[in-house]
C-alpha cells in the first residue's frame, strides 16, 4: 500500500498527524522511506512504529542462488607478514575481499594498522608559530597533521592559540589509565 499523494508536513520538528492509512504503512518499508513519503523525519516514524509495537522493516533475503558466496580468507605466512605494512584497503583489493575482512583478521592477530609516518622536520619558523596561530592553520600551511602540531606544542609547553595557559590534563579514573594506548578510545 502506498500513499497516493505525498503529504507536505510543514514543521518537521513536530510529529505528523497519524492516520489509519499511514499507520498501516509503518513497518512495510524502511522508516526513512515512509518519512520521505509523508514529509516528516525518520525519528517520528520510528517513534510511532515503536509506540504501535511494530517491528522494523526487513528486506527479504536474496535467494540462495543470488547470495554472494562467502569464502574464508586463507593467507600464506608471506601474506600475513604484509598485514599492517600497507593499508587494509590495498590488501583487500589484492586478495579479493572486503577491507573489513582484512581489518578483522589483522585485529585478531594483534597487528597494528598501517600508519605512514613521515618525520616532521621542524624549522625555526614553524616553531615560532606554535601557539601564535591555530594548530589547524599551521598544519594546513606546512602540510602536516594537526595532531603533530598539537603534540609538538605540548612537548614545548606552549599554550594553544588564544590561551594563556595549557589545557588542564584530564582527570581520569585510576582503572582507565592502564588501558590508555591499549584499547581504542
Amino acid at each position: 500500500m502506498q500513499l497516493n499523494k505525498k503529504v507536505k508536513h510543514i514543521n518537521r520538528t513536530e510529529p505528523p498527524s497519524w492516520t489509519k492509512n499511514v499507520d498501516k504503512l509503518i513497518g512495510t518499508m524502511p522508516d526513512s522511506e515512509l518519512a520521505r513519503q509523508i514529509g516528516t523525519t525518520k525519528y517520528h516514524v520510528r517513534k510511532r512504529r515503536n509506540q504501535l509495537g511494530i517491528a522494523a522493516y526487513l528486506s527479504a533475503p536474496l535467494p540462495e542462488s543470488e547470495s554472494p558466496k562467502k569464502s574464508k580468507l586463507v593467507l600464506s605466512e608471506t601474506d600475513k607478514r604484509k598485514l599492517g605494512m600497507v593499508p587494509d584497503t590495498t590488501l583487500a583489493a589484492r586478495w579479493g575481499c572486503t577491507a573489513g575482512t582484512v581489518t578483522r583478521l589483522r585485529n585478531r592477530l594483534g597487528i597494528e594498522p598501517f600508519q605512514p609516518s613521515q618525520e616532521t622536520e621542524w624549522t625555526t619558523g614553524m616553531l615560532n608559530l606554535l601557539g601564535d596561530v591555530p594548530d589547524n592553520t599551521l598544519a594546513r600551511e606546512y602540510e602536516i597533521s594537526r595532531i603533530s602540531v598539537k603534540i609538538k606544542r605540548i612537548e614545548l609547553d606552549i599554550p594553544p592559540y588564544g590561551k594563556k595557559h595549557m589545557d588542564p590534563e584530564p582527570d581520569l579514573p585510576p582503572q582507565v589509565i592502564p588501558q590508555i594506548g591499549v584499547l581504542p578510545d
